[in-house]
Order: C-alpha cells, then sequence, then structure tokens
C-alpha cells in the first residue's frame, strides 16, 4: 500500500468508527488492528488524535461542500435542492447506522483541539448558510412557500436534522430520520 492509499485508509476507518461510536471510542491502536499497520506508521501522518480529528473535519466539509456543490448545478429550484440535500444526509447517516461526523465530534468537544472546534463550527456555519440561501431561493423561485422565514427556518431545519440522527440511532428506528425530513419539506412546499 503507497502512502496516499495509506493514510486514505486512516483516514475512512477512523470516519467510520467516528461515526459509529464516537471519537473517544477507539485509539489509534484499534485503527492500526484493523489495516495491519503499527501505531507509529498512524503516527507518521497523524502525530496526535487531535490531527487526525482536525483532518476528519476539513475532509467532510470537503464533502458536504462537494455534495451541496452537485446539488446546485444538477436541480433546478430551490425545493428541489432543499429536497437533494435531504436526500444526502440520509445516504451518508444511513450507512451502517452512522451519524454526521460533525454531529458525533461535536458531541466529544472535549476530546477535539481547540482548531477542530472551530472547524466545526465552521461546518455547521456552512450547512446553515447553504440551507438559508436554498430557502431564500425557493421562496423566490415559488418553490418555496412564501410564508417560510429562511434564516429562522434553516437554524430549525439544521438542528432538527441532526436530532433526528441521533434519535432514529438511540431509539432503533430507521425511519425515523426520513419521516423526520419527508415533515420538513411538507412544511416549506408552496
Amino acid at each position: 500500500m503507497n502512502k496516499l492509499d495509506t493514510k486514505t485508509h486512516i483516514m475512512d476507518i477512523a470516519r467510520r468508527m467516528t461515526m459509529q461510536q464516537g471519537f473517544d471510542a477507539f485509539s489509534y491502536r484499534d485503527i492500526s488492528e484493523e489495516i495491519g499497520i503499527k501505531t507509529s506508521s498512524i503516527h507518521y501522518y497523524f502525530p496526535s488524535k487531535q490531527d487526525l480529528a482536525e483532518a476528519l473535519v476539513d475532509d467532510y466539509i470537503d464533502y458536504l461542500s462537494q455534495g451541496l456543490q452537485n446539488i446546485n448545478e444538477n436541480f433546478p429550484n430551490g425545493y428541489e435542492r432543499f429536497k437533494g440535500m435531504l436526500e444526502l444526509m440520509i445516504a451518508t447517516s444511513g450507512q451502517e447506522k452512522q451519524l454526521c461526523l460533525c454531529g458525533m465530534l461535536s458531541a466529544n468537544m472535549h476530546a477535539v483541539s481547540e482548531p477542530a472546534r472551530h472547524k466545526l463550527g465552521e461546518f455547521f456555519q456552512r450547512f446553515e448558510t447553504w440551507t438559508t440561501e436554498t430557502l431564500k431561493q425557493g421562496v423566490q423561485d415559488g418553490s418555496i412557500h412564501h410564508l417560510v422565514r429562511p434564516v429562522s427556518t434553516a437554524a430549525e431545519m439544521v438542528a432538527a436534522i441532526e436530532g433526528a440522527m441521533l434519535i432514529a440511532r438511540v431509539c432503533l428506528r430507521p425511519n425515523y430520520l426520513p419521516e423526520t425530513l419527508d415533515l420538513l419539506l411538507a412544511r416549506i412546499r408552496p
């Protein structure tokens, strides 16, 4: 395995473990055992677990940004874009009972560095800003109800999405997130 593949493999396993168990629930030893490398090899790429957390958040921000850019390019109006974002969230969290990486890291704020906490805030700000702009666009193009207040509705919806992921997992209700998202869509439809 070459260096780029090893680093990517470490990130993939750490992302999955964080999204399934939480950042505190695994160690470099757990990653090394799954990959079959020494922990010193992981330290080569990520000297500390804090470095790994920052890299995970950066990668997840890039993932979300790319996903939202694709949605913007491929959906014609605000409502369809919002619906596309919800489908992206379902696809991301629905795999192997995973939660939003940044939501999981936020729950472990004590375990991440100040730079990582700042990046987590950036993630949620970008998510909320995109949602606000998409709702505004939908109101303007008529695909979203004209009485929707984009700024406050975006904040509410981001919180509802993150909360629905948690409740679905804790209550063992896999349909909870899609059902919640269907309610959100129904609320903004004209």
